[in-house]
């Protein structure tokens, strides 16, 4: 399997209970395609990669616990804390359209209307309204922050990995 089709969703972070739940940090919160998918991939900081077979995905208060096949005790949980979890692309549900995956525009050129290089876009905050887009110009370091609206976001072109934007006023003058 090819490690780009491996996209991180989420984070171990320890046991909860002694049956071999585990505490489970979404990147993106949602839950729905985590319980969809039959297995997931761990990916443990020494590089170490493992498959597991889901057994259950559940929300517990402000927590999201994971049950995985054969992890059954509080002993075999203690070491899957610190695993990035990872899901296979074709996991994930199509994207509607003006719809992105986060991992399809990270890395992307950002250009103007006008063809001018802006940089490339190097993370996605989430600010609730809106996400907003941060693009560093890679020959001087400068940072922008642009917001992914219409009236900004011109086209994102995914195959060709080009963003096009129509900057607000005042938006890249630093």
């Amino acid at each position: 399997m090819n490690q780009q089709d491996l996209i991180p969703v989420g984070l171990l972070h320890g046991p909860h209970g002694v049956r071999g739940q585990i505490r489970y940090q979404s990147y993106s919160g949602d839950l729905a395609t985590l319980q969809a998918a039959r297995e997931v991939v761990l990916r443990f900081a020494d590089g170490r990669q493992a498959p597991y077979q889901i057994a259950r995905v559940t929300r517990h208060g402000t927590r999201m616990l994971l049950s995985l096949t054969g992890i059954d005790t509080i002993e075999l949980a203690e070491p899957l804390a610190g695993a990035s979890l990872l899901l296979r692309r074709d996991q994930f549900p199509p994207t509607e359209d003006d719809e992105y995956y986060w991992q399809d525009l990270i890395g992307m050129q950002v250009v103007t209307v006008s063809g001018e290089t802006v940089g490339t876009l190097t993370s996605i905050m989430e600010t609730g309204a809106n996400d907003v887009y941060q693009v560093t110009d890679p020959t001087n370091g400068h940072e922008y922050l642009v917001p992914a609206i219409g009236s900004v976001v011109v086209s994102v072109d995914v195959p060709g990995r080009i963003m096009t934007i129509a900057p607000l006023d005042g938006m890249l003058a630093l």
